[in-house]
């Protein structure tokens, strides 16, 4: 959220979707056809937030507001035996009731109004966490998704990354990156700038990671992670599945950090898209 609106320029009122147990039609309701709509976040075409789809689309039928998808992504989690991503015709129907679709890798459709963009929060974290002002301590932050990878998965990564840590003479520290208020976001943030390697289960983990130029090791359980990973030209990602002590130590030792020309590239075509859609808000 605090990556759009770095990269289109415009404030307003703000709706997290994942901090409700039912729809919000009282705030999709009061949308007119004056009004503006963008909705981003990488997982939202995750099957759990159908029901919010369900109600935009209907609104924007009726009300003809306007409606902009800006860093929108799948949570594709592997090994279900059902797919955890909205249907390819509900997202079709989605993305043809848009002004405009940035949309994040693995783009879930073909479609010709759908263009790639990077999280957005890229542009927010390299402005406001910059690379020259950080002063890393010996230590290996673990940000921790433990709803995705599974209690058992999760204790057992903590495990041997405690190991390393105790063997290698490294401060052990672990985030969850659930972070709801400036504060949360500053502690959360300290936790990346006075760390030297990061290991992540999570995907803004390995975005907050790569921006602002620490050694990363990406565990994935999720192809989102893999789709950053091939927008970056990282290696792939470690599988979630196949991690031993041994894999991730080898990992750990191996890892560096981003091409900076890369980042550069990514940052410029997240302000791109942020200008573009500015100037569609604004008319000109």
């Amino acid at each position: 959220m605090l990556g759009v609106k770095e990269a289109i320029g415009l404030s307003g009122e703000e709706e997290f979707m994942e901090l409700r147990d039912e729809p919000f039609p009282g705030f999709i309701s009061s949308l007119e056809e004056k009004d503006v709509l963008i909705v981003g976040g990488g997982g939202l075409f995750k099957d759990y937030f159908e029901k919010y789809w369900k109600e935009i689309i209907s609104y924007k039928k009726r009300h003809n507001f306007s409606l902009y998808l800006f860093g929108v992504g799948v949570c594709d989690i592997k090994n279900k035996s059902i797919s955890t991503v909205i249907s390819d015709e509900f997202i079709d129907e989605i993305i043809m009731n848009s002004n405009v679709s940035f949309l994040r890798a693995p783009l879930p459709i073909e479609n010709i109004k759908v263009a790639e963009t990077c999280c957005p929060s890229v542009l927010y974290v390299q402005k406001n966490y910059s690379r020259t002002e950080q002063s890393p301590q010996e230590r290996l932050l673990y940000v921790n998704h433990r709803g995705l990878v599974g209690k058992e998965k999760s204790k057992q990564i903590r495990g041997f990354l405690q190991t390393y840590c105790s063997n290698n003479n490294l401060i052990y520290s672990e985030v969850n990156n659930i972070a709801k208020s400036p504060g949360e976001i500053r502690d959360m943030m300290y936790e990346y700038m006075s760390s030297e390697i990061i290991v992540t289960t999570r995907l803004h983990g390995y975005i907050i990671g790569r921006t602002i130029g620490k050694r990363v090791v990406a565990i994935s359980n999720d192809y989102k992670i893999e789709g950053f990973a091939s927008l970056i030209d990282d290696p792939p990602p470690l599988n979630c599945d196949e991690i031993t002590e041994e894999i991730l130590f080898k990992e750990i030792e191996k890892c560096g950090i981003i091409d900076y020309e890369k980042l550069n590239k990514l940052l410029k075509s997240i302000n791109e898209n942020g200008n573009h859609i500015k100037k569609l808000i604004n008319g000109s």
